[in-house]
């Protein structure tokens, strides 16, 4: 796997973290990411994450931008998976044990 994927993939993680972590201090609120998402990488890593399902991203403009995390996303955090654990790992370890699967049948 690339650096950049591998850079992108952490960046994804390390939002949905901080989002995680700010919800539970915040009582749920959304936070004010305008800054955050100056950077073009941040902005798609925001975006990737509402499109999965896991934040809800509301963006204006570059100056006025809120995002929360989602039930969904609480349990992507709460799985127990350790954080170099990637989502794409998981899928590739499901399709696995799905083919494991059934060769077994």
């Amino acid at each position: 796997m690339s650096d950049v994927i591998q850079i992108r993939q952490q960046l994804r993680k390390s939002v949905l973290n901080e989002l995680y972590d700010y919800h539970f201090e915040n009582n749920g609120a959304y936070k004010d990411v305008a800054q955050e998402i100056s950077s073009h990488e941040t902005n798609l890593a925001y975006e990737y994450l509402s499109g999965k399902g896991y934040i809800i991203f509301k963006a204006a403009n570059k100056t006025i931008a809120n995002a929360k995390i989602t039930s969904q996303g609480i349990d992507i955090i709460e799985s127990g998976y350790p954080l170099s654990y990637s989502l794409n790992e998981a899928i590739d370890q499901l399709a696995r044990d799905i083919v494991n699967t059934r060769s077994y049948r």
